[in-house]
């Protein structure tokens, strides 16, 4: 059975990049780094030389003025929410789809370790080749092992769900803010740059708790999976 307990060593070896040591100041293993984003906001003031194109009557009352100056205004606004709102709906898309797929490569990793626990605890003849002194040894080695393994990969799943939730309500509060900018609906504005910092603001919470959290095997752990390896090598 070396040949079910092999793969699935290999594969948290590679997950957790047991066999080489993290470069220094790069990413730690296991961990969604979000991409960086910037936003260049747009603003619009009326008043100066902006050829806001208002021609206003010096014969205009007050009432009228300030029409006109409140007409250009949500001009400006409505503008400046569609500019902003595309920028931040292309940007969004792709940082949906990068939390989607580490999600989706978190989800499959866990797969593969709960069936393997289940293999595990339905066949008892995985450490036959070893002598009798050493089988209840190996056995609790890799129980552990595997145990750890998907209580760390369990965590991150449901970390990155919340994250895929966060980026595709921005998202759509991004697409929100396009389409009020670009038909001047100044409610649906409101309510989009309401919702848009509210998301922000949780979704990076979300983001430095995934990125800080500990998503490594300890050194003990990683030691155990090396001894482990070796053994089954040895077992084929």
């Amino acid at each position: 059975m070396a040949n079910v307990v092999l793969p699935f060593l290999n594969s948290v070896q590679t997950h957790f990049n047991l066999n080489q040591p993290a470069p220094q100041a790069a990413r730690q293993p296991g961990l969604m780094t979000a991409p960086s984003i910037q936003f260049m906001p747009v603003f619009g003031m009326g008043g100066g030389n902006n050829n806001s194109g208002l021609n206003i009557n010096a014969n205009a009352s007050i009432g009228e003025i300030r029409e006109y100056q409140r007409e250009d205004r949500e001009g400006n606004r409505a503008s400046a929410a569609a500019v902003v709102g595309g920028i931040a709906t292309i940007a969004l898309a792709g940082v949906s789809a990068f939390a989607l797929r580490s999600y989706c490569d978190d989800c499959g990793e866990l797969k593969i370790a709960k069936e393997f626990q289940e293999e595990l605890e339905n066949s008892p003849t995985i450490f036959d080749r070893f002598p009798l002194d050493v089988r209840a040894e190996r056995k609790r080695d890799l129980e552990k092992v595997t145990k750890k393994v998907i209580e760390i990969l369990d965590a991150k799943c449901a970390r990155s769900r919340n994250i895929v939730i966060l980026t595709a309500t921005a998202l759509a509060a991004g697409i929100a803010a396009f389409v009020a900018g670009m038909f001047s609906i100044q409610w649906l504005i409101t309510a989009s740059i309401i919702a848009g910092v509210a998301l922000a603001a949780v979704a990076v919470f979300m983001v430095v708790w995934q990125c800080t959290a500990k998503n490594d095997l300890s050194p003990i752990m990683a030691q155990k999976v090396e001894n482990l390896r070796a053994d089954f090598a040895r077992q084929i």
